[in-house]
């Protein structure tokens, strides 16, 4: 389920940072190189922001997890 939930995320993130990289593609082609790599710049932060930064409803998940491995940890291969 997670799979499915990630990969709408990264569809919805590609929807909102393609037009900005294409705009900025096009301004650093047409000869407006600081406007077109800012807008380069401003759709890459976008794409880190949107894979690196935690939001919220990330935070129980990525709790929970933590918790389940402290408790239920793998035997050893000794055993």
């Amino acid at each position: 389920m997670a799979g499915v939930v990630e990969t709408v995320e990264r569809m919805a993130t590609a929807l909102l940072v393609v037009p900005v990289a294409v705009a900025g593609a096009h301004l650093l082609v047409g000869g407006q190189t600081s406007a077109g790599a800012a807008l380069l710049a401003i759709a890459a932060l976008m794409v880190g922001i949107s894979e690196y930064v935690k939001r919220p409803s990330d935070v129980p998940a990525s709790a929970a997890q933590r918790v389940v491995g402290w408790v239920a940890k793998p035997p050893d291969e000794d055993e």
